[in-house]
């Protein structure tokens, strides 16, 4: 007789993916295994903030229009600079002066006791780009205290670069000078003010003209 045995079943297998499934599949990240991994803890931010950058300061841009404008000091030192070339005729250095002004926004105008301009012999008188004006005005006082000392180191040193340096330092101020036909010499401002050096020039002269001035004063008597 025939003997039959029980057929054995095959197990069952997982359904097949198509390859779009495939695709997907394999493109999806791995499953987090926990969620512990991914919660950061109180010593992560710790460390983070520890390795940040520091923040830093602002940077300060240069105001609008350029470079920052002179102060009065600057442009004293650059008004005397060039006066100090124009009383030894350099006029090469006064130029180059006049151009390194005029790139700072300094106008340089020489004017007469009036305030018209005179580019001769005039006082000088600066403005900036930001609306200053100067030189700032002098006392009579100071004035004749100036124009004493440049006459003394002219008339009685005898020291011509002190005396030009002296007379450079009065022009920068504002004060101009002038010797009428007559020999006589008067200062004056950009702003009004004006007086004669007469008494500033008999003042100024040497002990010895002073005193064959005196010797001709009594012979005359």
């Amino acid at each position: 007789s025939l003997s039959y045995s029980p057929r054995r079943r095959r197990k069952s297998s997982p359904p097949r993916r198509n390859r779009h499934e495939a695709a997907a599949a394999s493109a999806a990240p791995p499953a987090a295994s926990g969620l512990d991994e991914q919660r950061p803890t109180r010593r992560h931010l710790v460390d983070a903030a520890e390795s940040a950058p520091a923040p830093q300061p602002p940077v300060e841009s240069e105001p609008a229009g350029g470079a920052r404008p002179p102060s009065e000091a600057e442009i004293f030192d650059m008004v005397l600079a060039r006066e100090k070339a124009r009383i030894v005729k350099d006029y090469a250095v006064a130029d180059r002066m006049r151009a390194e002004m005029a790139a700072a926004g300094l106008t340089i105008v020489y004017r007469d006791v009036t305030g018209r301009g005179d580019k001769n012999r005039g006082a000088v008188t600066w403005s900036t780009a930001d609306g200053r004006e100067g030189p700032p005005s002098m006392s009579r006082i100071e004035i004749e205290t100036r124009l004493r000392a440049w006459l003394h180191a002219r008339n009685v040193d005898k020291n011509t670069s002190r005396a030009w340096d002296l007379l450079a330092d009065c022009a920068a101020r504002g004060l101009g000078t002038s010797a009428s036909s007559t020999g006589q010499l008067t200062w004056f401002t950009a702003r009004g003010q004006h007086g004669t050096m007469q008494f500033l020039v008999r003042d100024a002269r040497s002990p010895r003209s002073r005193s064959r001035s005196r010797r001709r004063r009594s012979e005359r008597d």
